[in-house]
């Protein structure tokens, strides 16, 4: 996609709290995408989802990457279901992105891994998940102060869920 005075995020915030944002002379985007279901055997299943972009924004004679957007995504789930047992294991995989117009400051890439236990009895569903299982540090957005240090939103370290669900037929 060829883009004309797109606005796009420049990476900082106003005093409000919202995003800023800038129009660009021009911009460009392309990308693909694959989303893969594998049923392995009768009681394994492998699903994958990844995504590939390669963006660039030229103003006047400079070419440079758009704000918060990471180059690769991949999002893997493996799934064991034993009678109403089921167990899933996640992961997903954040490229590197830039917070700033100057591309200089970046987010940092992650993997981080997330575990769900299911069990259906009847109308009922019981679960308990574990998400970040590793309890990685890790951050998915951020700006850069005027001064250029980058400022990071730190995202939850590793935390518990449970959940009962009764279904309808």
């Amino acid at each position: 996609m060829n883009f004309k005075n797109e606005i796009v995020l420049n990476g900082n915030f106003g005093p409000n709290g919202l995003a800023l944002t800038n129009k660009v002379d021009k911009s460009y985007r392309m990308g693909a995408e694959l989303s893969v279901n594998y049923q392995i055997n009768e009681h394994w299943n492998l699903k994958n989802n990844s995504s590939f972009v390669y963006a660039k924004i030229k103003e006047e004679d400079i070419s440079f990457s758009p704000v918060l957007t990471p180059k690769f995504i991949v999002n893997q789930e493996l799934n064991y279901k034993l009678k109403s047992l089921t167990i899933n294991l996640t992961s997903r995989f954040q490229d590197s992105s830039y917070m700033d117009f100057s591309n200089v400051t970046k987010l940092p890439s992650y993997v981080i891994f997330n575990l769900g236990v299911l069990y259906d009895w009847n109308q009922w569903q019981i679960g308990f998940f574990v998400n970040n299982v590793t309890n990685k540090r890790y951050f998915n957005y951020g700006y850069t102060e005027a001064d250029g240090t980058g400022k990071y939103f730190i995202q939850m370290p590793r935390n518990f869920m449970a959940s009962l669900k009764f279904k309808v037929f």
